[in-house]
């Protein structure tokens, strides 16, 4: 939203956040954990796809891919890790 440019865009993101919970700190900490780890770990994407197959695309869609019962993952990697682990975990 900041690179949009958008006129008084913090105190609209303030009046619009208001009366939202003070975020979990346990959920934070977890989330910080995670993402330590992950820095030290090599990833590849046919690993990614392989993992995708064995354990998330019997409940979610990627790509045309999966099943349908749970939320479908298509742009899921525009969200950024911190915010996909915070829904996963939440």
């Amino acid at each position: 939203l900041k690179a949009t440019s958008l006129p008084d865009l913090d105190a609209r993101l303030s009046d619009l956040t208001k009366d939202l919970p003070a975020p979990d700190e346990r959920l934070k900490q977890l989330i910080a954990k995670f993402t330590a780890s992950q820095s030290t770990t090599q990833t590849s994407v046919e690993a990614g796809a392989a993992h995708f197959k064995k354990v998330c695309a019997n409940c979610h869609r990627l790509g045309g891919e999966g099943g349908k019962v749970g939320p479908q993952l298509d742009g899921i990697g525009q969200r950024g890790l911190d915010r996909l682990l915070e829904d996963i975990l939440d």
